[in-house]
């Protein structure tokens, strides 16, 4: 009777039983900024897989297009997924294993518009005026004939000046979304310049 020989048979990553969670795949992914997800690879038995060299494969599908992502190995059987969407809307994210679906995929993120650095800008500024005396004491009280005219690209800028009536006085002023440039603020008392005005500020 001849030997029989046993040969062990590795446990498999099961599509169906990997766990797939992050940011990237929950509400608030902005179209401004990247983000990213991860995904647990378990077995046919369930159980967590502890190696990596599985080769997951994302697609992610925009309003506008495929967007790219990059999955990252983690060598213990999780891996990170990193993409950076560019417009906002709703995304459909696929991960696959062998061409099976993983999980619940595909998953669905609506991705929102966030505050971009290329169009954003100060709509509204304010700054105090400090009074003082000859003798360079601070004034407590209001009253005295301040001042303020702000030119800009467009020409005069509306501001107003409110006297606080403790010796300072607040000047607020709304610039136009569409008027970057170079602006010119005048400061005076008794229709005489501050020291150090006008003076000029770029937004």
């Amino acid at each position: 009777m001849k030997n029989s020989l046993r040969v062990p048979i590795a446990v498999g990553t099961d599509a169906g039983k990997t766990k797939v969670w992050g940011p990237g795949l929950e509400d608030g992914v902005q179209d401004n900024l990247p983000t990213h997800f991860n995904i647990a690879a378990h077995g046919t038995d369930g159980q967590p897989m502890r190696q990596g060299g599985d080769p997951f494969v994302v697609r992610i599908a925009g309003p506008k297009g495929d967007v790219p992502a990059q999955v990252i190995d983690n060598g213990d059987g999780t891996y990170r997924v990193n993409y950076a969407p560019t417009d906002a809307g709703v995304h459909k994210v696929e991960v696959t294993l062998r061409d099976k679906q993983v999980a619940n995929s595909p998953y669905t993120v609506n991705v929102r518009e966030g505050a971009d650095h290329n169009t954003s800008f100060v709509e509204t500024s304010s700054f105090v005026i400090r009074a003082r005396t000859k003798r360079n004491a601070n004034m407590t009280r209001g009253g005295e004939n301040f001042a303020v005219a702000i030119a800009g690209p467009q020409g005069p800028v509306q501001n107003t000046l409110k006297d606080n009536q403790d010796g300072t006085y607040t000047c607020t002023y709304k610039l136009a979304p569409d008027a970057r440039g170079q602006y010119t603020f005048q400061l005076q008392v008794n229709q005489k310049d501050l020291l150090g005005t006008p003076f000029q500020v770029s937004f």
